[in-house]
């Protein structure tokens, strides 16, 4: 429901006042959260991060599809922006491969900007390896070495 709110709200974002209170961490799922993954027809399945060879191969159009099209990929950019303005630092925490799938898919539509490379985990990491890719306990330590509490993150998965 906050996920869904949150992106129908870009436009003309005012973050929420629980997102203006909190004013720390917000950690996104990658697949089905940023993305809206779209079914490739030569692969004869979704493009989701776990499959580097469909990413490799996905058009710059594909990508932009995958991503909800140029209008939805401008709503992100609003968002992330508006969410680091209220002081938020952004996060990627997803099952699917950081280094050959996220992080070049996020440079193609322009929103890697958003997100420092430290913060961005997914199963070719060791820190998500470490916790046998339980997304929760990684987000717990991260928060614990930041010294935040539960109210002081939001995690927004599919």
């Amino acid at each position: 429901f906050f996920c869904s709110s949150l992106l129908n709200l870009v436009g003309a974002f005012s973050p929420p006042s629980c997102v203006r209170a909190m004013r720390r961490g917000v950690f996104f799922d990658f697949d089905s959260t940023i993305t809206t993954p779209i079914k490739i027809p030569r692969f004869h399945r979704h493009a989701v991060a776990d499959r580097p060879d469909i990413f490799a191969a996905m058009s710059g159009e594909e990508i932009l599809a995958n991503f909800g099209g140029r209008q939805r990929i401008k709503r992100l950019a609003a968002l992330f922006g508006a969410l680091q303005a209220a002081g938020c630092e952004l996060f990627i925490v997803s099952i699917g491969f950081r280094d050959p799938c996220i992080l070049p898919h996020l440079r193609a539509v322009g929103l890697l900007d958003y997100f420092p490379l430290e913060n961005i985990y997914g199963q070719d990491s060791a820190e998500l390896q470490r916790f046998n890719f339980v997304k929760g306990r990684l987000i717990a330590t991260l928060m614990s070495l930041r010294g935040w509490a539960s109210q002081d993150a939001l995690f927004i998965d599919d």
